[in-house]
């Protein structure tokens, strides 16, 4: 599914996807199904060290129990941005 919210192209999915239209870009993915948390230690915590900076779980486990805002997903997304073009 493609929505966007203020101008944001966000793709929101079941799970994480290895690429995606926008991906180099602008473009947001938010998903959940794979449990993410501080210390995710399953089969496929590894992989999500090769997630773009623009994607995010915003599953349950990943925050709290709690719903996750529209302005909260942008300020962390902002931050993984700014956090990986540092680390280029």
């Amino acid at each position: 599914m493609h929505i966007e919210v203020d101008k944001q192209k966000i793709y929101l999915n079941y799970c994480p996807f290895l690429c995606y239209g926008g991906a180099y870009g602008n473009t947001w993915q938010l998903f959940g199904h794979v449990h993410t948390s501080k210390n995710n230690t399953g089969k496929d915590a590894s992989r999500l060290d090769m997630l773009f900076p623009t994607q995010y779980d915003v599953g349950v486990d990943n925050n709290d129990l709690t719903p996750v805002s529209f302005e909260q997903v942008k300020r962390i997304i902002q931050k993984q941005v700014e956090q990986a073009n540092k680390n280029k």
